[in-house]
């Protein structure tokens, strides 16, 4: 878990991202267990019960998402799980900066798709994974501009704009 607490991830981030880790999101399956009772299915694809493991690694709609940040940051491995990609972080060798990248990605991504489920939950309201990719790497790239100190900035640009 630790990669998530990266101090270039943002916050909120972070925060979604370490609930989703500790299996503290509020997805159907856990207000389920507390003893209300819902329909559990997952709300982007309506496929399969929704639950942490599902929503943001099985589900198509999000595993599409997470696949092409993997690709957007030159990775061509596919998605398999929380714990894998957290496994994969920490075997980051390398630059310093493409890891930092990959820690504000991960924790980028899982936020943006525990949003895009809230708003169709409450706010009917639903984006295309285009729209969240956009989204993704508008604030990874924010937020990576306002870090960089001495990163080769060609390389960097290339990376973030590619």
């Amino acid at each position: 878990m630790r990669p998530i607490l990266d101090s270039i991830v943002i916050p909120k981030h972070a925060f979604t991202a370490t609930l989703a880790v500790q299996q503290g999101l509020a997805t159907v399956d856990n207000i389920c267990k507390r003893g209300m009772v819902i329909v559990n299915r997952c709300t982007p694809c309506y496929r399969a019960a929704e639950n942490t493991p599902h929503l943001f690694f099985v589900c198509p709609f999000s595993n599409g998402i997470m696949q092409e940040v993997l690709v957007w940051q030159g990775v061509t491995r596919r998605v398999l799980s929380l714990k894998h990609e957290l496994y994969k972080l920490a075997l980051c060798r390398g630059k310093l900066w493409k890891k930092k990248l990959a820690c504000c990605a991960l924790a980028a991504t899982i936020h943006h798709i525990w949003q895009e489920r809230n708003a169709r939950i409450f706010n009917d309201v639903r984006h295309t994974p285009a729209q969240i990719l956009a989204r993704i790497k508008y604030e990874v790239c924010v937020r990576f501009y306002a870090w960089n100190r001495g990163v080769d900035t060609d390389q960097l640009l290339s990376l973030l704009i590619g």
